[in-house]
């Protein structure tokens, strides 16, 4: 959708993460537009299932790299 140099779109990523888990955000990006360019970008997503899905792993989970213990 547009109205001027305003342009609203709107995304779904049915992925899976490389644990296995489901991802299905939804997002809203908002553009201004700018001589024809971006000037400036609002994202709007589901933060929460951002913070369960992708989320580190329990510390008892982690890979620790050599030197990192």
């Amino acid at each position: 959708m547009a109205d001027g140099d305003v342009v609203v779109v709107e995304g779904r990523n049915p992925s899976v993460t490389t644990s296995g888990r489901d991802y299905p955000n939804r997002y809203c990006w908002v553009f201004v537009m700018r001589d024809g360019e971006v000037a400036e970008i609002t994202e709007y997503t589901d933060t929460q299932l951002i913070a369960e899905v992708l989320a580190p792993p329990p510390a008892a989970l982690r890979h620790t790299a050599p030197g990192d213990r």
